[in-house]
């Protein structure tokens, strides 16, 4: 399946649980529906994610940026006064078209070497494959510790909808990965995914960084790096 990039699709905002004040993701998603009009959704009953159903992004672009602008101010604008102050932001590329996913994170998150990072290198989705990595090297008690978490994950995502999504993964296999790095990049150490089918998702990706953030203490974090398998 040749992936087909689209030109128009919404952007998605996500705020991790860490950055909501007193586990108040519930209010912040009636604030947010009763002034904003954006579509809303509770991740994990902790975190918050949103969108507007009438802006348009292609890559990233806006195209129809004052239109953007007038309502992101709007939902900053009352995120602010409620004690939620997003400093920072990052884009994960998840395999889906549905939407252009924005991570919203803490001051200086996104340069450190603990941000998770999703980088997408799909050319089509079979073979698919994908890398999850640390930055730093890894204990041996925190790689069996995320192997099954791994295994765990793939489980409940592969048997459990996720509104209205469920992985489909084919068969997978898991293997130690490690990449020393060199002088354009950081060294990696974790696990490569083969897996025999994909169906194109996103809300189980979205709540795999989430658990990574929740789970994980930052050096142990995964990052994804979906790739064919012939690469």
């Amino acid at each position: 399946m040749m992936i087909s990039r689209p030109t128009k699709i919404p952007p998605l905002w996500v705020i991790p649980s860490d950055l909501i004040p007193g586990n108040r993701a519930l209010l912040f998603e009636a604030l947010l529906k009763a002034h904003t009009g954006c579509e809303t959704w509770i991740l994990d009953g902790k975190a918050l994610a949103y969108s507007f159903p009438d802006i348009f992004v292609d890559r990233g672009f806006s195209l129809d940026y004052p239109k953007q602008l007038s309502k992101t101010r709007r939902v900053d604008r009352l995120l602010r006064d409620n004690s939620i102050d997003i400093c920072s932001a990052a884009v994960i590329d998840i395999p889906d078209e549905k939407y252009w996913v924005t991570m919203c994170m803490s001051p200086n998150e996104s340069e450190s070497l603990t941000c998770v990072h999703f980088k997408n290198k799909l050319d089509n989705f079979h073979p698919f494959s994908f890398r999850a990595y640390s930055r730093f090297r890894l204990s041996k008690s925190a790689r069996i510790e995320l192997r099954s978490f791994l295994e765990e994950w793939i489980t409940i995502r592969t048997t459990n909808h996720l509104f209205t999504e469920l992985m489909d993964l084919g068969l997978v296999t898991i293997e130690s990965y490690t990449s020393p790095g060199d002088c354009n990049s950081s060294p990696r150490d974790g696990f490569t995914l083969s897996c025999s089918s994909y169906v194109p998702c996103t809300w189980p990706w979205i709540d795999f960084y989430l658990q990574m953030r929740n789970r994980f203490q930052p050096k142990e974090r995964l990052s994804l790096e979906f790739f064919n398998s012939f690469d």
